[in-house]
């Protein structure tokens, strides 16, 4: 990541609104290609989690954190793993209130 961030490319922090398990290349018109961060980052948490995370949201986003736990059958350690890589800040409740 650091390579990319010398190079100038822009690197999208772990959002559960749209990260996948993988890190992702992002082509963008006009500007340079991005890399959005994968849950595979998230220290200790499933890629079975994620997976669930990616059907859930393929059908709608995530309204909020209870929305994005019974769609994808979140638990309360996965969640605290997500809030400690403040990867639910996509979400409309913040970091904090995810404990």
């Amino acid at each position: 990541m650091q390579d990319a961030r010398r190079h100038d490319i822009d690197v999208f922090p772990i959002d559960v609104q749209c990260s996948d398990w993988d890190n992702t290349l992002i082509t963008r018109e006009e500007e340079p290609p991005a890399i959005q961060l994968g849950l595979r980052q998230v220290r200790g948490f499933s890629e079975e989690v994620a997976r669930r995370m990616m059907v859930a949201r393929a059908q709608r986003p995530f309204a909020d954190i209870a929305d994005l736990c019974a769609r994808a059958a979140v638990d309360k350690r996965d969640q605290d793993l997500l809030a400690q890589a403040s990867a639910l800040r996509g979400l409309s409740q913040h970091r904090h209130h995810a404990h």
